[in-house]
């Protein structure tokens, strides 16, 4: 009886080592691009502060009404590739992929803040919008490194500054944050004259967001295993 028990251990070890699910890379770009826009823009319906980065996009659209958030979004998307091909005085095919991510978490950052507009308001009820849409967007930032596919714009700066001048994916995701605090901030301040967009949420994203989607990467890792249908894998380094 005692040797059956031994033989049997192994076996079950093994086969919960195995048990994994396959998931396919370009399904899972497609569903960070979705629940990071439903995240963010949950997080900017609580009014407790969005993430550094899109806050910039979030309070121009709030003074230059002409245009939407999702409008405002691609723009800021479009700047961040153009200055990281001006920072690295280079061009890769894969850039055009973070352009099209870019046109469609545009239009889905529309969307969601049209849905969220009809959920009411009171204070409890902003908190939870604010961890749900928080949750979101961390599973979403994890969802992107995940797949290994090419990255949004705000990912492909910093792993562009990591693999072609050695700036460290901390250091990269901290200036980009900073510049986008920065200057939502002086926005606010001398144009807006009021406080939106950014707030207390803001500062626990900016800390919190890279541990949290590390922590959630870390159980993709033991569970899934990432296959190809149309795009493949590029092996570069990606961050938010």
């Amino acid at each position: 009886m005692v040797q059956n028990k031994a033989d049997q251990k192994p076996q079950s070890t093994a086969a919960v080592k195995t048990r994994r699910f396959v998931v396919y890379r370009d399904f899972m770009l497609l569903f960070a691009v979705v629940i990071v826009a439903a995240g963010v823009t949950l997080m900017a319906r609580s009014d407790f502060g969005i993430s550094a980065v899109s806050s910039v996009p979030y309070v121009f659209s709030l003074h230059f009404t002409q245009l939407s958030f999702g409008t405002w979004s691609f723009i800021s998307y479009i700047t961040v590739i153009s200055v990281t091909m001006l920072l690295t005085r280079n061009f890769e095919l894969f850039y055009l992929v973070s352009l099209f991510i870019s046109v469609l978490s545009g239009i889905f950052n529309d969307v969601f803040k049209y849905l969220w507009s009809f959920l009411p308001l009171s204070l409890s009820l902003r908190v939870v919008y604010f961890l749900i849409g928080w949750s979101m967007l961390t599973l979403g930032i994890a969802c992107f490194i995940k797949s290994e596919l090419p990255p949004g714009p705000y990912e492909l700066f910093v792993s562009e500054l990591a693999r072609l001048k050695g700036v460290p994916v901390a250091r990269g995701k901290t200036l980009l944050d900073l510049a986008g605090v920065t200057i939502s901030t002086i926005f606010l301040i001398f144009v807006l004259r009021r406080l939106a967009g950014i707030g207390p949420g803001t500062v626990l994203a900016a800390l919190f967001n890279g541990t949290i989607a590390g922590f959630i990467l870390k159980h993709m890792d033991k569970r899934l295993e990432m296959k190809s249908l149309i795009f493949k894998k590029i092996g570069k380094p990606g961050a938010d």
